[in-house]
């Protein structure tokens, strides 16, 4: 992921992707917006929740 920005990351995939999966997360869960929000804390913030 890097330093990429949540759009960033989600641009090699079909824009459904950033606008029904990720956008609504980092928008309505932390207040983020996607084109100037990196995408690795938003990532690895699932991974802290068990299971």
């Amino acid at each position: 992921m890097g330093g990429a920005t949540v759009a960033e990351f989600c641009a090699p995939y079909h824009r459904d992707v950033l606008e029904y999966l990720c956008q609504p997360v980092v928008s309505g869960f932390f207040g983020w917006q996607p084109e100037r929000s990196a995408a690795e804390p938003s990532a690895s913030c699932p991974a802290c929740v068990p299971p």
